[in-house]
């Protein structure tokens, strides 16, 4: 049988997971981002099954065959580990990047966009403050993001996936970048797809993969108020994508370096519009400014 894998940044981490379930199985992976139209029709001609997350159309617009089955699923957003991640755009579309290229800091951004200091940015960064601007209390939000997410996929129980995990720490790099626990957990959730008599969850996954996206993109600080109040332990540390580790300091000056290569009024960021933000973050400015 031949399995192809087609979804974003885990593509690759569930195509190493199926190998180690299906050693007697052929499985590819095919990540939709890197091949379009004909290379993808072309790259999954022949396939048994298709394993797709993304955009469903690329499978109708691609022709894939009506004999090949389809499992599809989710792709992953969790933001309770890290809730003051968020991304911006300049007028033409493009991502504005911070230290950690595409990833941004509300509080850095807000505080640049009007017009403070590195250092009283830095102020921001208590608990007191993400308290205020409910980042002590994503968990139940994301999960029922989470459970949003999977709700168009009626073969999958996001319970399945998330139940787990809870006892894995953060299982999540940045927003949409799992770890290994995660790839695995999603991958035992398909893997009964495939196989509905397979014992995925016997087998241990997290011990034998390689965690890719740790070795090639960024990490987010999970911040330690926002780590303690999930019952864990952190500390204010970012993963650069060349292994580099940077501090809150640093982090805040290398962000506001790269943010003033444009105009604030030109950088749109739609969580900045929330409430939560035009209506606390002005007061807690002044305040860390006294």
């Amino acid at each position: 049988m031949r399995i192809v894998v087609s979804s974003n940044c885990m593509t690759g981490g569930i195509t190493a997971a199926f190998r180690v379930l299906f050693p007697q199985h052929s499985i590819s992976p095919l990540p939709y981002s890197a091949v379009t139209g004909r290379d993808f029709a072309t790259a999954a001609h022949g396939a048994d099954i298709i394993v797709h997350s993304g955009p469903a159309a690329i499978l109708n617009e691609c022709s894939v065959g009506t004999e090949t089955r389809q499992i599809l699923f989710p792709e992953l957003y969790f933001n309770a580990f890290h809730p003051d991640q968020v991304y911006a755009w300049m007028p033409d579309g493009s991502l504005v990047e911070s230290a950690t290229g595409p990833y941004n800091s509300a509080l850095v951004l807000w505080s640049w966009q009007n017009g403070l200091s590195a250092s009283h940015a830095e102020q921001l960064f208590t608990p007191e403050v993400f308290q205020a601007l409910g980042y002590h209390d994503r968990w139940a939000l994301s999960v029922e993001r989470l459970k949003h997410d999977f709700a168009p996929f009626p073969h999958l129980d996001y319970r399945d996936f998330i139940e787990p995990l809870n006892r894995s720490g953060c299982f999540m790099h940045t927003v949409n970048h799992p770890k290994v626990s995660a790839i695995a957990q999603m991958a035992r959730v398909l893997a009964k797809q495939v196989d509905p008599s397979i014992d995925a969850e016997c087998v241990p996954l997290e011990s034998v993969l390689v965690d890719s996206l740790f070795n090639a993109s960024f990490a987010w600080a999970m911040y330690p108020s926002v780590a303690n109040a999930l019952g864990l332990r952190s500390e204010f540390l970012w993963k650069l994508d060349d292994h580099s580790v940077i501090g809150l300091s640093e982090f805040i000056r290398a962000s506001f370096e790269k943010y003033d290569a444009q105009q604030p009024i030109d950088v749109d960021c739609h969580e900045l519009k929330w409430p939560v933000y035009t209506e606390v973050l002005p007061r807690l400015a002044k305040v860390s400014r006294s």
